[in-house]
């Protein structure tokens, strides 16, 4: 077992919940743009590739960050980084909330913006699972990744809805003004930790040495490199639905009123909410790995069942259960990433780690939208999920399917 710092054996406390309490607050932000942005894309063209291009430029710097930057997640305090990776992306959405109001707005102006935002946010999200570790202890790690997946299942549901609501009746620069505050709400929340991080950082030495140590640790773990695998195999898939949210949504609804988008949205955070809820549960009763595969099995199947769906509740329902096997699956992941990584190589791991997992979204989101242009929307979003749920099916026979739950793994 990986031997990790005195910081590790505190549990969660004050440090933790005002970091909680920020990205609760940070979350809701995101996912009022989560719906907003496309609704403003939609405003400026109705072709898919458009939306596979934005979201690629938003999703790629995960992919570019993960090769550089787990190397100097792993050479400077995280804390600062944190902070100031908030109030660049405040700042950046601000300027989208100005520039928005102009007539001349096209949509090759997301794309800087896009790739911007999305560099912040490769940076910021890989620090944070890095930082956790540091404020909690082993023992709790799953009990706080559930929590902060619960902020952000939390956040899909009201979102959407708020920035529906938002659009409609203040227009797009006030829901992105509104996103801008909530990441310095972000910042601010971190100046609450009181006692000071003692997270060990190693001498600096050759970048591409270091890189290579991290490459090598997340291969060499079967457990880390599967689910990794497992997880650019769904970002692949679901890179072309996020991209194209909106279109699948007026199609499979048959409209493209906010107001019917937003609760179709919505159903996805009611089901991660559930997932929230439950993800330690089932970790706990099953296995970490057995969680995994259920989960990623769950999240596939609703996947492909979603475009059967008559009405909006048949719809709600198929994606509560598709989301909340998501978080199964991305508690699961993050927790074991966590536990079976040194922390002298944590951000690499975990940079790396998201850089397979999450690199996908942009390849997925330009070849799902560019043959969907081409041979059918919901043809495209039918056949990826059976390949999710294929490599689920594949993983029993794996390290996975019988990975130690967290009690049993700190015991060893």
């Amino acid at each position: 077992m990986a031997r990790h710092g005195k910081h590790r054996e505190v549990g969660i406390g004050d440090d933790f919940t005002a970091v909680w309490i920020g990205q609760t607050i940070s979350l809701f932000g995101d996912y009022i743009a989560y719906l907003t942005i496309p609704l403003f894309l939609e405003t400026l063209s109705n072709r898919a590739f458009d939306f596979g291009m934005v979201s690629a430029a938003e999703n790629i710097p995960t992919l570019l960050f993960g090769f550089v930057g787990g190397v100097l997640l792993d050479r400077f305090r995280l804390k600062p980084i944190l902070i100031i990776g908030d109030l660049l992306r405040a700042s950046a959405f601000i300027v989208l909330a100005i520039f928005s109001t102009s007539a001349g707005f096209q949509v090759w102006m997301l794309l800087p913006f896009s790739f911007l935002v999305g560099s912040l946010a490769a940076s910021f999200n890989a620090g944070l699972q890095s930082f956790i570790p540091a404020v909690v202890a082993p023992r709790l790690l799953t009990t706080a990744n559930a929590r902060l997946s619960f902020s952000q299942q939390l956040a899909f549901l009201l979102g959407p809805l708020t920035g529906g609501f938002i659009v409609l009746s203040l227009g797009f620069p006030a829901a992105f003004t509104f996103n801008a505050l909530t990441f310095i709400v972000s910042a601010g929340s971190f100046l609450f930790i009181r006692a000071p991080v003692d997270r060990r950082l190693p001498a600096a030495g050759r970048l591409l040495t270091e890189l290579k140590e991290g490459w090598i640790y997340l291969w060499k773990d079967t457990r880390i490199r599967l689910t990794t695998l497992a997880g650019s195999l769904g970002n692949f898939v679901t890179g072309f639905i996020e991209a194209a949210l909106v279109l699948i949504g007026a199609r499979i609804l048959g409209t493209d009123d906010p107001a019917q988008l937003g609760p179709f949205v919505a159903s996805m955070g009611a089901g991660g909410l559930l997932g929230a809820f439950t993800a330690a549960s089932v970790i706990r009763i099953i296995g970490i790995g057995r969680a995994f595969i259920t989960g990623l099995t769950l999240f596939g199947m609703g996947l492909f069942s979603m475009t059967f769906a008559t009405d909006l509740l048949a719809l709600a329902a198929i994606l509560v259960s598709a989301f909340m096997g998501l978080v199964w699956a991305n508690v699961s992941m993050t927790t074991m990433r966590q536990l079976y990584t040194p922390d002298r190589l944590l951000g690499r791991v975990t940079a790396t780690a998201r850089a397979l997992a999450w690199g996908s979204l942009p390849f997925g989101a330009l070849f799902g939208t560019a043959l969907a242009d081409r041979i059918g929307l919901l043809t495209i979003v039918r056949v990826g999920p059976v390949l999710i749920v294929a490599f689920a099916l594949f993983l029993i026979s794996t390290a996975v399917w019988n990975a130690e739950a967290v009690e049993d793994h700190e015991r060893r």
